[in-house]
């Protein structure tokens, strides 16, 4: 039997298909490398000389150049996921940096929780609406895989200064589903199976989807809170209260940025007037949860105390594993200068670690990275460790408890000689 004759212009065909198949694979891959080794690029020669740390300090900047360029070998193992190479710079951060060498992930979705850490496990103490049957229950696996090995990952991709900031930040970074993605413990953040801890053993197994970043806000319902504090004057910034009977004022000071509805200087000034006026022989400044910001905002209120000799050795200062930053130094400056009495558990960061941080955008990807300028040395001691440890625990929470108000309140000053 003749075969039938395939005509040369038929291989010329198949060759043209097979070539255009292989330029329509091969252009997008290279464009997508070449934009990251670009932006890789720009950050190995610029991001050293800009950071002071990695600029004093030759050892490290080799270190995080011979990172960088080992990360620029692996993109091709990485195409086309953004998520992998970006987990691998956080990785490269974390290892050569401190607290502040950080990066912004640009994620817009989240995990519809926020979550607390407790003697090596996560609680859940707010929900979006949905969800709210795991509230104070224990996240225990993600996609069937039990949390232990990821939160090892984590360690690796968070950059700290001490071990206490991870329990901070490792309940933020695990709800985010392009973290999850770069990590390779999700294929697609679109749903994600979560089980959560029930009542005698039992397991309770959610699908759950996350939620715009910028709505997290207004759709998370937090654990209850104490009503012991009513604010007399307030903004979301900071607010002042007075306790009846407990001859005590209260600053709850949120962020460090000024209010322009209520403006420091007024604060003061209100401050000024609850002492003058009321019979107060304490002061309890609230940091808790107050991660930074202009350092400078806080000036008048030490003039203040300094002006007013009935709060000498009369202040106490609260503080917790999110007192960061610009807060973490002004209760380094509270309690070493004013002689402040902490109360809490050890803040975040290191007043001894490099800050005044900047943003730095890589042209490509538009990825924000964050460097210090300014070398801190602020104490005798790397970690601010509350003169008295209290512990506020998952428990609380639920019964909305505040054992360091509590204890605050009940605390008595020692006689002064």
């Amino acid at each position: 039997m003749k075969l039938p004759t395939i005509k040369p212009g038929f291989f010329r065909l198949l060759l043209l298909l097979l070539t255009l198949v292989l330029i329509t694979i091969l252009i997008p891959y290279l464009h997508w490398q070449q934009r990251w080794k670009e932006d890789l690029t720009t950050l190995r020669e610029q991001y050293v000389h800009k950071d002071i740390h990695l600029n004093h300090h030759p050892d490290q900047a080799d270190l995080f150049d011979r990172r960088i360029d080992a990360l620029m070998k692996r993109l091709p193992y990485y195409y086309p996921d953004n998520d992998r190479v970006k987990v691998s710079l956080l990785q490269t951060l974390t290892e050569v940096g401190h607290l502040h060498n950080s990066m912004g992930f640009s994620q817009t979705t989240i995990l519809p929780f926020r979550l607390y850490w407790q003697n090596e496990k996560l609680y859940v103490t707010a929900a979006s609406a949905p969800y709210r049957q795991v509230m104070y229950r224990e996240l225990i696996e993600i996609n069937g895989r039990p949390l232990a090995p990821l939160i090892r990952q984590l360690r690796t991709v968070i950059p700290h200064d001490q071990e206490q900031d991870l329990r901070a930040l490792i309940p933020l970074y695990i709800l985010i589903p392009d973290i999850l993605h770069g990590l390779q413990w999700i294929d697609d953040g679109s749903a994600i199976s979560l089980t959560f801890s029930g009542v005698n053993g039992s397991r309770i197994p959610l699908t759950v989807r996350p939620i715009p970043v910028s709505a997290a806000a207004r759709n998370l319902e937090p654990a209850a809170q104490s009503t012991s504090v009513l604010p007399e004057k307030k903004s979301p910034n900071y607010s002042l209260a007075s306790f009846a009977g407990k001859h005590a004022l209260y600053l709850d000071y949120n962020t460090c940025t000024e209010d322009l509805n209520y403006p420091v200087n007024q604060l003061m000034l209100d401050m000024q007037d609850s002492i003058h006026n009321l019979d107060v022989n304490r002061l309890i400044i609230d940091l808790r949860g107050n991660s930074g910001g202009d350092e400078s905002l806080f000036n008048p209120l030490f003039a203040t105390l300094q002006s007013i000799p009935q709060l000498h050795h009369r202040v106490i200062v609260l503080v917790d594993r999110q007192t960061a930053s610009s807060a973490l130094l002004h209760a380094v400056t509270l309690h070493d200068e004013l002689h402040a009495v902490t109360m809490g558990e050890p803040a975040m960061g290191s007043p001894n670690s490099p800050g005044d941080i900047l943003p730095f955008t890589l042209p490509n990807s538009q990825i924000t990275v964050y460097y210090c300028t300014q070398e801190f040395r602020r104490a005798a001691y790397s970690v601010l460790k509350p003169d008295i440890p209290v512990q506020y625990t998952i428990e609380d929470m639920q019964q909305g408890n505040d054992p360091v108000l509590n204890a605050a309140l009940h605390y008595t000053f020692l006689s002064r000689s």
